[in-house]
């Protein structure tokens, strides 16, 4: 099976709040991109 390409925009409090969900579905999902406003946090 293929893994999901998860592209994610904004890298605030709330991506962090994701981040555990995130984790749980690492076996059919993976991180390829981020971005954010603030260039540190992205």
């Amino acid at each position: 099976m293929n893994k999901v390409r998860l592209g994610i925009i904004g890298c605030g409090g709330m991506s962090r709040a994701h981040m555990g969900d995130f984790h749980h579905l690492s076996d059919r999902m993976e991180i390829v991109a981020t971005c954010d406003i603030v260039p540190e946090r992205a």
